[in-house]
């Protein structure tokens, strides 16, 4: 293929993403900060796997257990993250009592967690996507088994419904860690295993492993936005609206 199947595969993955970033993140430097945050702790996250591989070399080999390893140590690291941002949450609110704060808006939980995971998600799609992604500048292409679909178009949709994904997990997770939920916690690490799995399809049928990824992201969606109308953490009552937080915060 030539390079524009190369752009329009990164267009098709990432574009949505930096979408966010412009509409969202960037208009609050605490939200970048954030969204760095999350990309540090999901790349420790893999790092910490990637040791784990490499100190038990039965796992080499054995996918399902390396997903389930990888996935563990994401998803503890995740809400690690949220313990740290909670502390500082309650050193903000403290410090704005005494009126010391600083003068920069302080971005609503919502926001918050659509940074922190879309800091995830891109570290996620960036490293497992890019790289295979160079391949696709050369003369050909490569197609998975039993499917006319080139493999490259289907991970790049699949990189767009992670990012999507990490965006969501992280907005149930905090719900669920913050109220104590163990079923939204639940939901969230359970979701993320079902995902990683779908994509060990793509060895067999791609289409299939599109498709179900797809419909997971969809349905992570809407209980996503079933979460948040009864959420006492996020005080929503549209989605998206992040006007109504901004004018509940003045």
């Amino acid at each position: 293929m030539t390079f524009v199947g190369f752009f329009g595969c990164i267009l098709l993955a990432f574009a949505p993403a930096f979408s966010v970033f412009l509409l969202v993140i960037s208009r609050n430097a605490q939200l970048i900060i954030l969204s760095i945050g999350g990309s540090f702790f999901w790349l420790l996250s893999a790092l910490l796997a990637a040791i784990w591989w490499y100190i038990i070399p039965p796992l080499r080999t054995a996918y399902p257990w390396i997903i389930i390893c990888s996935i563990i140590f994401q998803e503890a690291l995740r809400f690690g993250f949220f313990s740290l941002y909670v502390r500082a949450e309650k050193g903000f609110i403290a410090e704005r009592e005494r009126q010391t704060a600083s003068l920069t808006s302080h971005p609503d939980p919502l926001r918050a967690n659509i940074a922190i995971g879309w800091g995830a998600g891109v570290a996620h799609s960036l490293v497992s996507y890019v790289t295979l992604l160079w391949e696709y500048s050369g003369p050909a292409s490569y197609f998975s088994h039993n499917c006319s679909v080139s493999i490259f178009i289907v991970m790049a949709v699949q990189s767009f419904c992670f990012i999507v994904l990490h965006m969501l997990w992280s907005i149930i997770g905090y719900e669920g860690f913050v109220s104590r939920n163990p079923i939204k916690m639940s939901v969230v690490v359970l979701t993320h295993l079902c995902a990683s799995f779908l994509t060990m399809l793509n060895m067999a049928s791609c289409g299939a492993g599109m498709s179900m990824v797809v419909i997971l992201t969809l349905g992570v969606s809407a209980y996503t936005f079933y979460v948040c109308r009864g959420s006492r953490v996020y005080h929503v009552s549209c989605l998206p609206c992040f006007n109504c937080t901004e004018e509940r915060q003045k």
